[in-house]
């Protein structure tokens, strides 16, 4: 990229910030904000100049930030406001009201996504396998009470058991709107609809939100990137990535997730993924470009998908705006197709830049 930009890396922050000298010190070490780090560092070895940003609760620091720096593009880490992640899609509101320019999926593509039912839906209108799945949704004016036990209210609607009548055992719990595997443990998987309605009557009280019980899927777990970049006339689909489960569940659950002392004794672990057919190769190709554009994405994007013993792949979730730290699962498949990490960076933010042009000219 011939121009130097002048870049905002937005990200969020769990409390109120720390905005004294010596901020992006901190900001430079531990654990954190790895993933932001090493994004900061590869766009500040193409010769742009790179500011963080860090959103907790309150706007007006952004708005202030947005006016006195005036960015080329945002490069969107942010996840949440207010340690909430139902307002993602919210914060990339304000950044399109605005007309500025950002990296990644669009308010309304983080919408689409958050809803694991409603994704599903969406492609499975165009002809993707889904699994069989019921939403089970809290009252709408609350917990009710149990007549049975007026101590212990109810937890979940009374069309609930009629729903699950639908779906294939074993099936599993999640949380409609959470990601990163949150709220998903081994106990997650069910084998009938008494103990289904257990842990939905547990998920409804820890998240006091919808549920989303789905088919269990058996077989391979794959993660399948997809990048738009400047001068590639198609999305580029990236090299599948396969979950090594070891002795663990099976399934991502939180701590197979995040649990480095719990991942390493049960040998779980990812990586790419080996011996497929061509023509399970193809159809995966298929399903990502289909996906990517019926859910509206945009910039890049990971689909988690499950592929059955007789090699159907099966839609699981998209996730817009993934980890792309450095060696991790999305920048192993892009260096796997040829792209360094920096080149994948930029090209990133190029793309974003481009998008927004093209959104203002159309306008």
């Amino acid at each position: 990229m011939a121009a130097k930009l002048n870049i905002m890396l937005l990200y969020d922050l769990a409390c109120a910030p720390d905005n004294r000298a010596g901020h992006e010190r901190w900001f430079m070490t531990g654990d954190d904000f790895r993933d932001e780090r090493h994004v900061m560092k590869a766009l500040r070895r193409c010769g742009h100049t790179v500011e963080p940003f860090g959103l907790y609760n309150d706007l007006t620091p952004l708005l202030e930030k947005l006016n006195g720096m005036r960015p080329n593009v945002v490069f969107n880490m942010c996840e949440s406001f207010s340690n909430s992640r139902h307002h993602e899609a919210d914060v990339m509101s304000v950044l399109e009201m605005l007309g500025i320019a950002h990296t990644g999926a669009s308010a309304e593509a983080l919408n689409l996504c958050k809803d694991k039912a409603l994704s599903k839906k969406i492609v499975s209108f165009h002809g993707i396998s889904i699994p069989r799945f019921a939403v089970i949704m809290p009252p709408q004016t609350g917990l009710r009470p149990n007549h049975r036990n007026p101590t212990k209210p109810e937890l979940f609607s009374d069309d609930a058991k009629d729903q699950l009548k639908t779906l294939k055992w074993p099936a599993i719990c999640k949380p409609l709107d959470r990601d990163s595997s949150e709220g998903i443990s081994k106990s997650s998987v069910v084998s009938n609809s008494a103990s289904c309605l257990r842990h939905i009557a547990h998920l409804q009280k820890t998240f006091r939100r919808g549920v989303i019980v789905e088919e269990f899927i058996p077989g391979r777990e794959l993660y399948i990137g997809m990048v738009e970049l400047p001068g590639q006339k198609k999305l580029l689909v990236l090299p599948p990535r396969e979950l090594y489960v070891g002795t663990g569940p099976g399934f991502v659950t939180w701590r197979a997730k995040w649990d480095k002392t719990y991942r390493s004794r049960h040998g779980i672990d990812s990586g790419r993924a080996k011996k497929i057919d061509v023509s399970v190769l193809h159809r995966l190709e298929q399903i990502a470009r289909e996906a990517f554009h019926a859910l509206e994405l945009s910039g890049y994007a990971r689909l988690d998908l499950r592929l059955r013993d007789n090699g159907d792949p099966v839609f699981i979730e998209a996730n817009p705006n993934p980890s792309i730290r450095r060696g991790d699962d999305f920048a192993a498949a892009a260096h796997a197709a040829g792209i360094g990490y920096d080149d994948l960076i930029e090209g990133i933010v190029k793309t974003a830049m481009l998008r927004h042009n093209r959104n203002k000219q159309a306008a």
